[in-house]
């Protein structure tokens, strides 16, 4: 019986061993048992072209490459010192192809009555594993690359079931971008959203909710509100996909376009300002055009009236009606003026003058036009530059300016005049249309008053706009200024807003070592009068028979040989008959067949030495540039009386 039992037990044994056998032998993985210095005492499997019979009794060690050595024995020593389990990778020896191949390799204690009598090391084939983890991080370092070269930020955006919202991936950019870091967003994105301008703030939802609905791409232009109060415009696009937890991810860009924002505003700025030059321009031709006709009738006119009132009794009825007349042409006359300044037509003598000295001389003139109820104040720069400007010009558009404000502050308010150098570079060139760059010396008049709003300011240099009463304001007053400043190569221009009162800059440019003649002013009157009575002889060639008239007649009373024609071409003509010499010529500068300017040529060429004076109602190129008289040129501007004739005859005569 205890033979059967034996016989019984061992079969079981044997069994057993055969079962555990089985399986050592069909596992995936490769199972070894070693003692604590290493030596294999079991092994299940090798890998070709070893076999196990050369594999037993050699040390483990042997099949690992030499830096993996101390991690083997780390592990070892755990399980026999410790009997715990431990776990490590590692990289085996190449095989015959050269392939290096990972395992992951678990060991264990064997206990046989109550010792560690062997180690058990299960290594599992993870090759495939870190192959793709190796292919992981290649993918994601060239994604890593790529987003450092894009612009903007690369990102992946989740919007789950319960409305919660992350970014699972956010390139490294955000940090520059948003002021956040990728961790801080990757499982709620409620921080990028917390700092969406608040007027964006439910766009931007809407049209995340549309995307998600329809999966068209995500567009949207917002706004972000930085912790220091600035704001800049971004840019996103992403394309939306459904997963399978029933989220909506979307894989995009977002990037900062404040740039081009400011782009497009200041090229929109600047096409306005185009147009509004443009615009302006035009109504100077008009104007031009029609100031010349004008000038040509007011001359007329003026000569006709100043030849009546000599005739008249100085108590007469008449006289009275004719002064009138003359009152209201010399208003007329003004007003051309005006338009002529707004078209840059008007005829200037430009001198380089110190606009410190010219506010100082009319400073008690500005006080007295501001009145004692208002503050002035004038802040006039040491180191101020000189510029090259028609004193009486320069004179007009201070006062029109000044003016304009004291206007606007009505009872009580501030008025301020301040001089400056500035340097205008390509910046400041790029916003304001018509500015090169350069030093600049800068006038500024600031005023507290009503301000202007932005229709006004639309239209604030526009001939006859004005915001004045009827009867108040002719509209002209800054149109003057802008021609005026325009002409002297100059750019005018200003800020405002409704209660915030206005500020207008006045740039000229700057004269470097120039050093300024004692200038003309229009305030101070002339000293001495000239005679304006003569004998020489005079040629007068004009094409308006009225002012032919007016113009020989009352030279003539004053004792001079006139000799008249009606234009260049028979001028030439009567000089060829004309045996005595010709003292004078005056002459229009635009004629029909020939001009004043090809006549003088002309007449300078047969008389040497012949006295020249041009007539115009307003600038022409002929004899100037862009309205600044041409050194040495003699001209008289229309309209004119007989008196200024005769005394401007005499001056030339006299020179």
């Amino acid at each position: 019986m205890s033979s059967e039992g034996d016989r019984a037990n061992e079969n079981e044994r044997r069994g057993s061993e055969a079962r555990l056998r089985s399986i050592l032998e069909t596992a995936p993985d490769m199972i070894m048992m070693v003692d604590r210095a290493g030596k294999i005492l079991f092994i299940n499997r090798v890998t070709p072209p070893l076999v196990a019979s050369e594999v037993l009794g050699r040390s483990c060690y042997d099949y690992v490459p030499p830096e993996a050595h101390h991690r083997v024995a780390a592990a070892l020593d755990k399980v026999f010192s410790q009997r715990l389990l431990d776990e490590y990778e590692v990289r085996m020896m190449p095989t015959s192809e050269g392939e290096r191949r990972w395992y992951s390799v678990r060991a264990g204690p064997m206990i046989e009555g109550g010792k560690v009598v062997a180690a058990t090391l299960c290594a599992t084939n993870v090759t495939a594993r870190h192959r793709d983890e190796e292919r992981s991080r290649e993918l994601a370092s060239r994604l890593q690359k790529i987003a450092s070269q894009v612009p903007g930020v690369v990102f992946q955006f989740k919007l789950r079931p319960d409305g919660t919202s992350c970014l699972p991936y956010a390139s490294d950019r955000i940090r520059e971008l948003f002021l956040v870091s990728p961790e801080e967003v990757r499982e709620d994105a409620s921080k990028l959203f917390a700092i969406l301008h608040p007027e964006d703030r439910e766009t931007v939802f809407e049209s995340i909710r549309y995307s998600a609905s329809t999966l068209h791409p995500w567009q949207s232009e917002f706004r972000v509100t930085f912790p220091d109060g600035e704001v800049r415009w971004f840019y996103g696009n992403a394309v939306p996909e459904t997963q399978p937890d029933g989220s909506t991810l979307w894989h995009g860009f977002a990037n900062d376009i404040s740039q081009r924002h400011e782009a497009e505003r200041a090229k929109a700025h600047l096409e306005e300002q185009l147009r509004q030059s443009q615009k302006v321009e035009s109504i100077g031709k008009l104007a031009g055009g029609v100031a010349h006709d004008f000038n040509n009738l007011l001359t007329s006119m003026m000569g006709f009236i100043e030849l009546a009132l000599m005739e008249a009794g100085p108590d007469s009825s008449a006289a009275e009606y004719l002064a009138g007349a003359m009152d209201a042409a010399k208003r007329g006359a003004a007003l051309t003026q005006q338009l002529l300044a707004f078209a840059r037509k008007k005829m200037v003598r430009p001198e380089v003058v110190d606009i410190n000295e010219v506010l100082q001389r009319m400073g008690a003139m500005i006080r007295r036009l501001v009145g004692e109820n208002l503050d002035l104040s004038l802040s006039l720069s040491p180191t101020l530059g000189k510029v090259k400007v028609d004193v009486g010009s320069l004179e007009q558009v201070v006062m029109n300016l000044v003016v304009n404000a004291r206007d606007a502050v009505g009872e009580s308010g501030q008025i301020s005049l301040e001089t400056r150098n500035a340097l205008l570079d390509d910046d400041y060139c790029r916003t304001h249309a018509e500015t090169t760059p350069g030093e600049y010396v800068v006038l500024t008049v600031t005023d507290t008053g009503v301000g202007m709003s932005p229709e006004v300011q639309a239209r604030v240099f526009e001939p006859f706009f004005t915001t004045k009463p009827t009867g108040e304001g002719t509209g002209l007053g800054l149109a003057m200024c802008h021609g005026i400043v325009k002409q002297a190569g100059g750019n005018i221009s200003f800020t405002s807003a409704l209660g915030q009162g206005s500020t207008f800059r006045v740039y000229f440019p700057r004269m470097i070592g120039a050093t300024p003649p004692h200038p003309i002013s229009i305030w101070t009157p002339a000293a001495t009068t000239i005679a304006s009575v003569g004998n020489e002889t005079v040629l007068l060639v004009e094409d308006e028979e009225t002012i032919l008239r007016v113009a020989s007649e009352a030279l003539s009373a004053l004792g001079y040989r006139v000799i008249t024609a009606p234009d260049g071409v028979r001028a030439l003509e009567l000089i060829e008959r004309t045996p005595e010499r010709i003292d004078l010529v005056i002459t229009d500068v635009v004629m029909p067949q020939m001009g004043g300017r090809e006549l003088a040529t002309r007449l300078v060429a047969m008389q040497p030495g012949i006295r020249i004076l041009f007539s115009s109602g307003y600038s022409e190129n002929a004899i100037s540039a862009d309205g600044v008289l041409d050194e040495g040129v003699n001209f008289l501007q229309k309209p004119y009386t007989p008196t200024t004739l005769a005394r401007r005859v005499r001056e030339v005569l006299d020179r």
